[in-house]
């Protein structure tokens, strides 16, 4: 991807153009949206052009950050979502992945973590701060019937699966495993039918409830 395409989402004006300004210098990122409301922000994707990734925040007027990612992600699966919030309660930051998105980071993140993390979900990787990596985790320990079920995957399958969990962006797991990045593609879009999950974080749920990583 050449440059990527951004929205910006978030009632704090004043940080929305902040932030817009500081991303505009980004070589490689060109954002193309911004709004203070998530209802403006769908209206315009089911319209307009529809961005690579937006930042999202969560409380919002009128639709909330879950109700807006919700929407996007069911209807315009294209669209990587990362929530930029001030909450960083465990509560939030499930019922944020749940909703379909991509990432999670605060809203005390440097701007080289917002940039690095907005890179990497538009490559397939997974930009959590440590937060929401632990929520996974407990996501993990309190599903009951962790069963492997590793024969429903081929052995590069599971590479990907194991690469995909150590947060390696589809373009990394090509080097890595010396394919192509459309093989990579094909293959994650393959566990994702078999798994029936919409992202990369649906993945690492899966394969930490499924017991599939040693």
């Amino acid at each position: 991807m050449d440059e990527i395409k951004l929205a910006i989402v978030d009632d704090h004006e004043i940080f929305v153009e902040s932030l817009s300004q500081a991303l505009s210098n980004i070589k490689g990122i060109k954002v193309v949206f911004t709004s203070n409301n998530g209802l403006d922000f769908v209206k315009h994707c089911e319209k307009s052009e529809v961005p690579d990734v937006v930042l999202l925040d969560i409380s919002m007027p009128d639709q909330d950050g879950f109700e807006t990612c919700k929407r996007i992600t069911t209807k315009l699966s294209s669209i990587k979502v990362i929530a930029l919030t001030g909450h960083k309660e465990k509560q939030y930051i499930a019922k944020m992945i749940r909703s379909g998105a991509s990432g999670y980071l605060l809203k005390n993140a440097k701007i080289i973590d917002v940039v690095n993390a907005v890179k990497k979900v538009a490559d397939g990787g997974l930009p959590f701060n440590n937060e929401a990596i632990q929520v996974m985790f407990d996501i993990y320990k309190e599903t009951d019937g962790n069963i492997a079920v590793k024969n429903d995957f081929t052995k590069r399958e599971l590479e990907i699966i194991h690469l995909v969990c150590k947060e390696y962006t589809t373009s990394e797991i090509a080097e890595k495993l010396f394919l192509s990045e459309s093989t990579v593609s094909s293959h994650k879009n393959n566990i994702f039918a078999k798994m029936k999950v919409k992202n990369a974080i649906g993945l690492a749920i899966y394969a930490f409830t499924h017991g599939l990583l040693e």
